[in-house]
């Protein structure tokens, strides 16, 4: 996401979700493969969640459904060009290792080139990182838990060398605040992962 002060909550190529009208036909789909074209949110539709307010719908994003880090370093810096935010909102990474597209290190690596990409085009934007939320346990992948609480210590860890007096980095640690454990149910999640709405 790309976020600023200004009147409207966020701003960037994007409007409205990408996702499927209702949570019951929300089922992630694997990511593209080189070649592949993803399509473009700005001609989809969904739902944000109840209670949002309308100038947040109504207002501009660069996020959207299955997005990875690895697509994200390779457009951020032209999105950050373009749109100069105060704010760079990243929610990136499950994706990246729930469909083997990353491990831990090179994910740590992709957030990384984000950030760096994202200054090259303005060098005083302020960062906030979500580190990656687990999801109910999934037979045969444990793995999935394992890199998750590896890259989240490796996010951790990194905050204060990747913060410029210009340009701070904040950890924002979704993982403790959502309700949802491998072993120990999902509270706030419809399907093991995403939030209800």
């Amino acid at each position: 996401m790309v976020g600023s002060k200004q009147n409207v909550s966020f701003i960037g190529p994007f409007r409205g979700t990408h996702a499927f009208p209702t949570p019951e036909e929300s089922v992630p789909e694997p990511p593209y493969l080189p070649g592949e074209e993803a399509p473009n949110p700005s001609t989809a539709s969904g739902r944000y969640a109840s209670g949002v307010s309308e100038g947040f719908v109504e207002s501009g994003h660069a996020s959207w459904w299955g997005r990875q880090a690895s697509e994200t370093k390779n457009t951020i810096r032209q999105w950050v060009r373009d749109h100069q935010p105060d704010y760079l909102l990243l929610l990136l990474g499950f994706n990246d290792l729930g469909w083997f597209v990353s491990g831990p290190e090179a994910l740590h690596y992709d957030i990384k080139q984000i950030i760096d990409r994202a200054r090259d085009s303005k060098p005083n934007v302020k960062i906030l990182v979500g580190n990656v939320v687990h999801r109910t346990f999934l037979n045969g992948r444990q793995d999935l838990v394992d890199s998750t609480n590896r890259y989240n210590i490796m996010l951790h860890d990194s905050m204060q060398d990747w913060t410029t007096d210009e340009s701070p980095v904040v950890l924002v640690d979704l993982n403790t605040a959502y309700d949802c454990e491998p072993h120990s149910g999902c509270g706030d999640a419809y399907d093991g992962l995403h939030p209800v709405s």
